[in-house]
């Protein structure tokens, strides 16, 4: 079974260089750039949410973290 993984962060080079490493690892990797395209899409069924905090539009990840919260159960 391949894991997904979702990947916000804003720095462009950044964010290619972590989704390059983990696509090599194995994972299967959904990257977003900014808060209001990973809010989105909230309901992607992903194993693991990698979040950027200080992103630059009004949606941070803190704000995508409550939302994912509010819209799963965590066990």
């Amino acid at each position: 079974m391949k894991y997904t993984i979702v990947l916000v962060e804003d720095e462009i080079n950044l964010n290619n260089l972590i989704k390059t490493y983990l696509e090599n690892a194995g994972y299967n990797v959904i990257s977003f750039y900014n808060g209001a395209s990973a809010m989105e899409n909230i309901d992607t069924d992903a194993h693991l949410w990698i979040l950027d905090i200080m992103l630059p539009d009004e949606i941070n990840g803190y704000d995508i973290i409550k939302k994912i919260r509010e819209n799963n159960i965590i066990y």
